[in-house]
């Protein structure tokens, strides 16, 4: 797979909540950079490696339900793929909601992500989520 197929395929594995198999698509040292330098953003920072992933991954799933998670654009070569994804988060401890979009840009090698790079706008979500 190229590098667009792999991020629709890990887009495909998220929504069905399959952590263990979207890691598969990640080499093991695997870094995925979420908004970093930004504390205010949930979720930001540096994660390193595929356990970090499925963690991280598993958190948001805890604390939000994806009302929506759909690829409005995609685009790349063979190692390199960027996508827009319009998101709709509910927290489920606040029942506060999120509409926005996500920017997401990898890198392949050897068939596998190695780093995956997550914008979004950090103080529409810390709003949102009353942080």
């Amino acid at each position: 797979m190229d590098a667009p197929d792999l991020l629709l395929e890990i887009y495909r594995r998220h929504g069905s909540r399959d952590l263990e198999s979207m890691a598969d698509l990640c080499d093991p040292d695997f870094r995925l950079v979420c908004n970093a330098g930004n504390d205010r953003a949930p979720f930001a920072g540096v994660y390193q490696g595929r356990e970090a992933l499925i963690a991280r991954q598993a958190e948001a799933f805890d604390l939000l339900e994806y009302e929506r998670f759909e690829v409005v654009e995609i685009f790349g070569t063979p190692d390199k793929a960027a996508a827009r994804v319009a998101v709709r988060f509910r927290s489920k401890e606040t029942d506060r909601v999120v509409d926005g979009e996500l920017g997401h840009f990898v890198s392949v090698r050897d068939g596998k992500i190695v780093e995956f790079h997550e914008f979004f706008d950090t103080d529409l979500f810390a709003r949102s989520l009353g942080q």
